[in-house]
């Protein structure tokens, strides 16, 4: 990876030279800590102007080319110390491969900081994105409290018994994400064998309450209209998770119908309206669970980091 870093310097030095890549590193991960990995701090956009203004078109493109392959250089350094377990590390360093590979491939266009793929690239090298397989984890997260109050009065009581009992707060939490590129683990044991993982990370990072994700397929609807993906929010359920309403948008729309001629009939009948809806699973109920399902994996645990595993230091 510091091969394609000096080789990206070594084609691109006016461009490199602009701003001291280092520092443009630093200032981004700083400006993110406990806060989304697609956040991105107001000095690294000022930088990125200014990049674009001095050096033309395509000058901040292949600047954050190099910067990406900075980040992802410091990876193998930094990975010893963060406390993580076998299985993650294998699937972060399988990232940083495939990552390295696309460098001298990938458009100019994907390295923008509207692209949200370039921004989960960005987080898996900074260790604010962790994979799991079917899901991403982005550590220092919390469940807005505003989700109460968007399923109706029922919801609300659910809620409020929920969070002070169950996961005792909204955060912090894990918060789950898809990333397109890496829909293999989409399968019963796909899934089955992600949470394990994150249960793994989860019981070294004690402070954790929980976990979150938010999507389409949460909905409780969608087992009628496509059973074969019940399955991801029932097995959640059936071990504690639950399920709360966050409501429709365009994007969940396109989300939900994207991949299914039966899904897009329907919601043309005015039968179908997708939601999103959040799966939140406690903390115990999920390391219960996962305990189950690989006891080898919890039979010789890591004392607990401080700082929880993969937070930015």
């Amino acid at each position: 990876m510091n091969d394609v870093y000096a080789r990206l310097v070594a084609d691109n030095p006016h461009i490199a030279a602009l701003y001291p890549v280092d520092r443009y590193v630093d200032e981004w991960i700083d400006a993110q800590r406990g806060r989304s990995y697609a956040h991105v701090g107001e000095q690294s956009r000022k930088v990125a102007r200014q990049v674009a203004q001095r050096g033309g078109a395509v000058a901040l493109p292949r600047y954050h080319r190099i910067v990406l392959a900075c980040l992802a250089g410091r990876v193998e350094r930094e990975l010893p110390g963060r406390g993580l377990p076998p299985s993650v590390c294998e699937l972060i360093r399988a990232e940083v491969a495939r990552i390295g590979g696309e460098l001298e491939r990938q458009d100019d266009a994907f390295y923008d900081l509207g692209n949200d793929l370039f921004l989960k690239d960005v987080g898996l090298c900074t260790f604010r994105l962790l994979p799991c397989g079917a899901e991403l984890v982005q550590v220092e997260a919390g469940v807005p409290r505003r989700l109460l109050v968007r399923g109706g009065p029922g919801q609300l009581l659910r809620g409020l018994a929920f969070f002070a009992f169950a996961t005792r707060g909204f955060r912090p939490m894990y918060a789950l994400h898809m990333d397109p590129r890496n829909t293999r683990d989409f399968t019963p044991e796909g899934w089955d064998r992600t949470y394990v993982r994150i249960a793994e990370l989860m019981a070294r990072d004690p402070k954790v309450k929980g976990l979150f994700g938010s999507a389409w397929f949460y909905d409780p609807a969608v087992a009628a209209i496509s059973p074969h993906l019940a399955y991801v929010r029932e097995r959640r359920e059936a071990a504690g998770a639950r399920c709360f309403r966050h409501g429709e948008s365009d994007q969940v729309t396109a989300d939900a119908l994207a991949t299914s001629r039966k899904r897009r009939t329907l919601f043309d009948a005015g039968r179908y309206r997708p939601a999103s809806y959040y799966l939140v699973w406690p903390r115990e109920a999920l390391l219960a669970w996962a305990r189950k399902q690989a006891p080898a994996a919890f039979a010789t645990q890591g004392h607990p980091v401080a700082s929880g595993p993969g937070g930015v230091s």
